[in-house]
């Protein structure tokens, strides 16, 4: 199992292919001209960031329960 420091430390692409294979869709908000798509895995939150205008993966981050709660409640 990854934890969210090896998480963090791991190449974007890495990260991309951990969330797609491993975690579970839950939401998504836009933010600016940035769509945030939120996915679960088994011991934390990550947040998709795509850059809306050319459908690009800008990056993929840990998020705290707390921001999910604030960001997607």
């Amino acid at each position: 199992m990854i934890n969210k420091d090896v998480f963090e430390n791991m190449p974007i692409n890495l990260k991309g292919d951990f969330v797609f294979q491993k975690g579970s869709f839950v939401g998504s908000r836009v933010y600016g001209f940035l769509k945030m798509v939120l996915y679960k895995t088994d011991s934390f939150f990550v947040d998709v960031v795509y850059q809306i205008e050319n459908n690009k993966i800008e990056d993929v981050i840990y998020i705290s329960d707390s921001d999910v709660q604030r960001f997607y409640s």
